[in-house]
Order: C-alpha cells, then sequence, then structure tokens
C-alpha cells in the first residue's frame, strides 16, 4: 500500500512534527520512483489533461533532445521536433484513445526507430485527466535482425554459388579432356585439314580457361578471405577515391561539395576494401542523376563512430525497392550486376560497420556509412579534449 495512502486518513490528527516527517517521507519516496524510472531505457512522458507535460525521465529527454526544464509545461506536441511524432501525439491526445506499440521511423538526421505507446489516466468519474507516453528506441534491434537476416542470405547465397560452380566446373573439366583427346586424334591428319581444326580446338579450350577463371572469381567473391586489417586514414582513402571519380561525375555533369569535421580519428581498416566500398556508393549517386546534380559527400564523428554520409540529388528510391537493395541481383538498371551494394554491406560489416540508406523519391538519397572508432581514440572524439595541430 502507497505511503501516501497509508498517511491521508489521519493527517487530520498529525501534529507539525509528525507531519515534516511525513512530506521527508514523500520526498524520499518520490526521490526512489525518480531514480527508477530514471534508470529504464524507455522513455517516459506524462502529460495532464491539456497536454503539457508533468514528468519526463531521462531516456525521454534523450529521444525529444532536450532537458528537463525545457520540457516539463510545455505541451507535448511542441517539443516533438519530428514531424511523424507530432502527428502521432496530436491524434492521441485529441481523440484520447490509447496507442499500443506503434512503430515509427524518425526523419533525417536521425533515422531512429521508435515503438510509441499511450496509456489515457482518468479520474474516478472516467473524465480524461492526462496521458502517459512511451518510447522505445528499437534501431539496435532492427540492424540487429537485419544483420542476422543480411548473414542468412548470404549463407545461402554462399550455398547456391558454391553448387553452381560445382555442377558447372564438372562439365567443362569434361570438355577440357575431350578436347585434348580429340587434339591428339587431329595430329595424323594432314597438316591442310589438320591446321584449322587445331585452330577451332585451340579456341573452345582457351574459353574454358576463361570460364574457369570466372568460376574462380565467383567463388572467391562470395566467399572472401578475411580481410587485413591496419590502422589508417578514412579522410585520405575517401579523397583519394574522390579525386579518382572526379573526371566521371564531371562528364555527368555532377559537382561536388565535401563537408569534413575537423578531427576524424584513424580507424582499424583494409584500405583496398574500403575503397571499394567508396567507389560503388560514389557510382551508384553517379548513376542516380543522368542529368547532372550535385553529390556532397559529409564527415563526421557521432556515438563512438566516423559517419560518412553520401548524398545526391538525383531520383531517389521508390520505398518498396528500399528493402531490396541489398539483396544480391537486385538492380534497377538495365545491364547491372546487382552486387555492388552487396559487397558493400559486406565489407562493412566485416570492419563492424553498418549501412545506412534513405531516400526521397524524386529528390535525392543518402547513402550512410558507420564505422567505429578504436577505443584508444575514443577520448579524442567532439566533446573530448581534441589533440594539438
Amino acid at each position: 500500500m502507497p505511503f501516501l495512502d497509508r498517511v491521508l486518513p489521519r493527517l487530520g490528527r498529525v501534529d507539525r512534527e509528525r507531519l515534516e516527517g511525513i512530506l521527508r517521507s514523500l520526498a524520499e519516496e518520490r526521490d526512489f520512483l525518480n531514480k527508477v524510472l530514471n534508470l529504464l531505457s524507455e522513455g517516459i512522458v506524462v502529460i495532464n489533461r491539456d497536454g503539457r507535460i508533468c514528468f519526463t525521465n531521462r531516456a525521454a529527454e534523450a529521444i525529444l533532445a532536450q532537458d528537463r526544464t525545457n520540457l516539463v509545461g510545455k505541451e507535448l506536441r511542441e517539443v516533438a521536433r519530428d514531424s511523424s511524432l507530432r502527428g502521432l501525439i496530436e491524434d492521441a491526445v485529441h481523440n484520447r484513445v490509447g496507442i499500443l506499440g506503434k512503430e515509427i521511423t524518425l526523419e533525417p538526421p536521425a533515422h531512429d526507430r521508435l515503438t510509441v505507446t499511450m496509456v489515457p489516466l482518468e479520474d474516478d468519474a472516467g473524465a480524461f485527466t492526462g496521458a502517459v507516453f512511451t518510447f522505445r528506441n528499437t534501431t539496435a534491434e532492427m540492424l540487429k535482425q537485419l544483420r542476422y537476416a543480411h548473414v542468412k542470405q548470404l549463407q545461402t547465397f554462399r550455398t547456391m554459388a558454391a553448387s553452381i560452380a560445382h555442377e558447372v566446373g564438372n562439365p567443362l573439366n569434361s570438355l577440357d579432356i575431350h578436347l585434348q583427346l580429340i587434339e591428339r586424334n587431329l595430329r595424323p591428319l594432314k597438316q591442310k585439314r589438320k591446321g584449322a581444326l587445331l585452330e577451332l580446338v585451340a579456341v573452345a579450350q582457351e574459353e574454358i580457361k576463361r570460364l574457369e577463371h570466372i568460376i574462380t572469381q565467383f567463388l572467391k567473391a562470395t566467399r572472401p578471405d578475411l580481410p587485413e586489417m591496419r590502422e589508417g586514414d578514412l579522410v585520405a582513402i575517401l579523397d583519394k577515391t574522390l579525386s579518382f571519380m572526379e573526371p566521371e561525375m564531371r562528364s555527368h555533369g555532377i559537382r561536388l561539395e565535401k563537408a569534413y569535421a575537423p578531427f576524424v580519428p584513424p580507424l582499424v581498416l583494409n584500405a583496398d576494401q574500403i575503397r571499394q566500398v567508396f567507389i560503388n556508393v560514389v557510382r551508384n549517386a553517379i548513376q542516380a542523376m543522368p542529368n547532372g546534380g550535385l553529390i556532397t559527400v559529409e564527415v563526421t564523428c557521432a556515438r563512438g563512430q566516423v559517419v560518412v554520409s553520401v548524398t545526391d540529388s538525383g531520383c531517389g528510391i521508390p520505398q518498396e525497392q528500399m528493402e531490396k537493395i541489398f539483396d544480391p541481383y537486385f538492380t534497377t538498371r538495365d545491364g547491372g550486376a546487382g552486387l555492388g551494394l552487396m559487397i558493400v554491406q559486406q565489407i562493412v560489416s566485416e570492419h563492424g560497420g553498418e549501412v545506412l540508406v534513405a531516400s526521397n523519391p524524386g529528390k535525392g538519397t543518402t547513402m550512410t556509412v558507420r564505422l567505429p572508432v578504436p577505443l584508444k581514440y575514443g577520448k579524442m572524439l567532439p566533446g573530448r579534449k581534441q589533440p594539438k595541430g
């Protein structure tokens, strides 16, 4: 039974000294509840009947990107900067109907995935007195599920690739053997006729060797060796890649703009593979703007990661295609192989990072690569003392 419920019936018989003790106990109980609520990973916001905030915990303050002093007393819909979240809150408060686990994705630059629940509060007469909102950030869970699905997909793809290579390799080997036998049987023939036939056999043998090489490379791509990792300068790799690709951009009438953080720590990476990531990402941006446009490359540091964002002003990606863009062989271009973004995701994943895509059809696409910062450089990130020079 809550402390206050035990005390209220006897309040008229309480002297000043005992009343002070009751108030201290109430303050202790309030502080204890605040500590418990602030330990929760879910954001909690309590509003009154007018939609104004009465209470928030730390997780909610982080989600709303404001501290408690700027929140209490304000309307929740006013402090929700994201339009989709604001619309959800307005509908819930206006209709005074509960929400159970509504999922929304916040607008750029956050891209966070939230699960929102709202429970209306009523007095004994059933009148609306306020509501409790809970916000659960499910971004990490979603990314974990996507990574698991991607790993399973790659396993299936590799098994299929190995099976195809085996099934194709055996007939090629048999063909090569039979061509060698034909070559031997042709040698006793007269030179004039033999020469033309041996030339045809040689062509066939060369084509078999070429197919065997393609199969070997294909298997290597689907079952790559673990990359050799070294400490390297991501910005230098990125700049070198952009310089290499600038002539291609100019030939398509595309301008390039760059914005780099003043300090970007070294990362543990494979320079060749990371360069391949940037080539694929930038080339995708170029191909999205056949009539020219703008590519903006931004490098920032956030949450223990270096974040590289490549934004184009192209045609964008339809919503129904967003979940397929990392699938093997999925492409919207004539003649496209559909392996570029699969390779990007695979390399970035092997570096302990993640790839995010946000697109606005008709306006452009932003592809974001996040790579982890080594712990020894974490103290140098924004908000900490940075090295001189």
